[in-house]
């Protein structure tokens, strides 16, 4: 997996050129930012291993991932595209330059004010989700990502927008 991230083979990402060296690995799948060429839009390509890709369904998986794809909301990050290249089960993200929630908290509370409104933002998404037939199965810190995080958060007032990364089935 890391040698196919790294190696950066554009040759299969045809719809996307990569952006840069940032690259990372989740729990299961590993990531690198792209631009999506006709649309010029910048993403988050997250590729599964083909071990992994393996042992999945295909058809639920792609049903899944259609099924998220159709969530509309300000709060949910959007997904772009699915495909695969040599073997690799991808998704292209809407790109979310903030860090994640557990990254910004780093052991240090919020002011209340403050993350009462992240709470109610949040429980509007996964409320959005839950109407849509979606339950996220892995919400936490590190799967809650922010967009411009204001230094000291700057006032009670300033939070910044929050989207929901995607560990997501749907109710089938």
């Amino acid at each position: 997996m890391n040698d196919f991230i790294v190696g950066n083979r554009p040759q299969l990402f045809r719809n996307f050129k990569r952006r840069g060296t940032r690259e990372g690995f989740g729990a299961v799948e590993g990531w690198f930012l792209a631009t999506e060429v006709k649309l010029g839009r910048q993403v988050v390509i997250k590729v599964l291993p083909a071990d992994l890709a393996q042992l999945l369904n295909p058809e639920r998986f792609e049903l899944e991932i259609q099924i998220a794809a159709r969530l509309q909301h300000p709060n949910i990050v959007q997904i772009f595209e699915i495909g695969e290249a040599a073997g690799h089960p991808y998704l292209a993200l809407e790109l979310v330059d903030g860090g994640s929630l557990a990254h910004h908290l780093a052991g240090n509370p919020w002011p209340t004010r403050d993350a009462v409104e992240l709470v109610e933002l949040l429980a509007r998404a996964v409320q959005y989700a839950h109407e849509q037939g979606v339950v996220h199965r892995d919400l936490k810190p590190a799967n809650i990502l922010l967009t411009d995080i204001p230094a000291e958060l700057q006032s009670s007032s300033s939070l910044p927008a929050t989207r929901l990364s995607h560990q997501s089935t749907p109710s089938l």
